[in-house]
């Protein structure tokens, strides 16, 4: 109950046009985001997204902040997965809180729509998929 009220207060400020800042509790998105780091989200619409955006999910119990590893826009799902996860999880569009558009690590602020790191977030989710492919054809050879 506490999260859907949370979720539902967290829509309306987003749809006001506002960002929200929420603490990080988990170090599922190490190394870009850890415990105790800071994320800015930004109301989106799920058209606007792309592969490899940060965003927020309602889930049951809790908000989920992950990467977008794919998107099915006709039966409105986007799959995320924390770095280094081997697993997705979809979630429908109407889960989808906002994208996380900076992180405060420290006190110094990292603007993550800015070119150079939609380049940094670019090859490190290559290099994430190619190592976990590579993880994948070993463990079925074993």
């Amino acid at each position: 109950m506490q999260t859907a009220v949370s979720a539902s207060l967290i829509k309306k400020q987003l749809g006001l046009g506002k960002p929200i800042q929420l603490e990080v509790i988990s170090n599922s998105m190490a190394p870009l985001i850890q415990t105790g780091d800071i994320v800015e989200i930004t109301a989106v619409s799920p058209a606007h997204l792309k592969i490899g955006n940060i965003v927020t999910v309602q889930t049951q119990n809790h908000l989920l902040t992950h990467r977008l590893i794919d998107m099915d826009v006709q039966a409105k799902t986007v799959w995320l997965r924390g770095e280094w996860q081997q697993k997705s999880e979809p979630f429908e569009f109407d889960q989808i809180i906002g994208k996380v558009t900076a992180v405060k690590k420290r006190k110094r602020w990292l603007n993550l729509s800015s070119h150079l790191w939609q380049f940094v977030f670019s090859w490190h989710f290559y290099m994430a998929s190619w190592y976990l492919g590579i993880v994948k054809w070993i463990k079925q050879r074993l």
